[in-house]
């Protein structure tokens, strides 16, 4: 079995570079060849996973959220996709989180040479792909603005750091969501869209009892307020582990259009990173993806 692993040197900490030997010496005995690639510049991982999937049979992509959006956009411009082992190395790492990859970093290795991948949706806004979360409006720019020194130098702080920044910006803008023929059209401050019961380094226990990663479903939650009242919605949704309030809007479905009536410029925060700008419709492509995950998180998503 063919190999890549995939690294961005700038993510999170700089740890993995000291790990890299030790992979190379854990394939080769397993007599399985390993190729490795780090990432030049933004955007380099995503070319470098379409380029190069019809050579490999899995790819192992070391970083954070960030990376691994990267590379699972560039799968889904191939037919061909490898299957997919995370090596979380970033900040949040919310992606490994929820696929429950070891933190032990043998047992980490033996997950991706002794068990079978399984298959997975990527959802789909517009052009662009998302693993797990896409967010617009109140605090969602806070994961990538907050510059990257920052966040290898102190971490999760860095977050908070922005974060009480962009409290006072309070995003208001007339939205209209179509699903399942229905429609809701409302003055909203924040819309989360989630495929797992994770986000932000938060494990959201109360969002949903449907939550899978196999369903062809990703669930919608809408929060409306103005100043103070917006802020303890965020806070009591952090505390509630994601309960839904009065007011508030869920809805889970294959398929969602959501326009801003207002012609709002607000940006879509794609798995942590920075997306498209405005209207959209996001549609989930069933099992479009093989990953390897843990038996507990096969058993809660799957």
């Amino acid at each position: 079995m063919k190999t890549l692993l995939l690294y961005n040197p700038k993510s999170g900490n700089e740890k993995f570079n000291k790990r890299i030997n030790k992979i190379k010496e854990r394939f080769l005995k397993e007599n399985q060849q390993l190729d490795i690639y780090a990432s030049k510049k933004p955007g380099d991982l995503e070319n470098q996973a379409f380029l190069m999937a019809s050579q490999y049979d899995r790819y192992i992509v070391s970083g954070g959220d960030g990376s691994i959006n990267e590379v699972v956009n560039g799968l889904m411009k191939s037919k061909i996709r490898p299957a997919l082992g995370i090596i979380p190395g970033g900040t949040m790492n919310d992606t490994a989180n929820i696929l429950g990859i070891p933190k032990n970093f043998n047992k980490m290795l033996d997950l991706f040479l002794k068990s079978k991948p399984i298959k997975m949706d990527i959802n789909k806004l517009n052009e662009r792909h998302f693993v797990y979360v896409a967010a617009v409006g109140y605090l969602t720019e806070v994961s990538y603005e907050a510059p990257s020194k920052l966040k290898k130098k102190i971490g999760t702080l860095a977050y908070l750091k922005y974060g009480i920044k962009s409290l006072r910006k309070r995003p208001h803008y007339n939205l209209r969501i179509t699903y399942h023929d229905k429609i809701v059209e409302d003055d909203l401050e924040l819309v989360i869209v989630l495929a797992a019961k994770r986000v932000a380094g938060l494990n959201l226990i109360g969002f949903s009892k449907k939550a899978k990663l196999n369903d062809g479903r990703v669930e919608l939650r809408t929060f409306k307020g103005r100043n103070l009242g917006l802020t303890l919605q965020v806070l009591w949704f952090a505390l509630t582990f994601g309960r839904k309030q009065y007011k508030q809007n869920h809805i889970r479905s294959d398929k969602i259009k959501i326009e801003f009536i207002d012609n709002c410029n607000l940006a879509w925060n794609l798995d942590g990173e920075k997306g498209i700008v405005g209207n959209c419709e996001i549609t989930i492509l069933k099992e479009a993806i093989e990953v390897y995950a843990s038996k507990r998180a096969k058993k809660k998503y799957f």
